[in-house]
């Protein structure tokens, strides 16, 4: 008893393992993005994580804490058999980036923003929440590095929230100098009305 116990155990264990492991970085790495993730807890139908993709030394992104929430489809829902991801929560997680010369750059994520930029929209079944909070993104521009923090909720692939703030900072280029201070936007979508806060000193 104690024997089959410890086998079914370890299997749902290692199938959990497997199916989370494939949700977070299996499809990043069939994509030639590097990626790593460290896990911390499973419970049924969900773990949590932290994660990292790019040059281990020198992420593109790293998230501190990643949250994830999936079930499983299949006959019964009128879908084929698989695994979908019903919410996603972010804590923490840091974005490096470029903005130069009209082009934005993120590193091992390029070809990946490409497929997406490139191509059609596609139809699409339900989209997870997510979540994102204490984002941290730092972008390399031509006139100098911008960080900016945000919190963020979207819904249906829809930007439901969003809470940001550009630290203050001195902008300085050929022909460009401006010092500003902290620029905060806020936007909130309801009932499909879309209003928006933007403070830039």
């Amino acid at each position: 008893g104690v024997i089959v116990a410890v086998v079914v155990g370890g299997t749902v264990y290692l199938t959990r393992r497997a199916i989370a492991r494939e949700l977070l970085v299996g499809w990043l790495e069939s994509r030639g993005v590097p990626a790593d993730v460290e896990f911390r807890e499973f419970e049924f139908g969900g773990f949590t994580a932290r994660v990292r993709a790019g040059p281990e030394k020198d992420p593109d992104v790293s998230v501190e804490r990643v949250a994830v929430r999936y079930g499983f489809t299949g006959f019964w829902s009128g879908e084929a058999p698989g695994v979908r991801v019903t919410s996603v929560k972010l804590y923490r997680p840091v974005v490096k980036g470029a903005f130069k010369g009209g082009k934005l750059k993120l590193g091992t994520l390029d070809p990946l923003i490409e497929e997406f930029t490139s191509r059609p929209p596609q139809p699409q079944g339900p989209q997870p929440r997510v979540e994102v909070h204490r984002g941290v993104l730092r972008l390399d521009t031509d006139y100098g590095l911008l960080k900016a923090r945000a919190d963020a909720k979207l819904a249906d692939g829809r930007l439901m929230l969003l809470d940001a703030r550009l630290d203050p900072v001195a902008l300085k280029g050929r022909s460009v100098a401006a010092r500003l201070g902290e620029v905060s936007l806020k936007m909130a979508t309801t009932r499909g009305r879309v209003d928006v806060l933007l403070l830039a000193p």
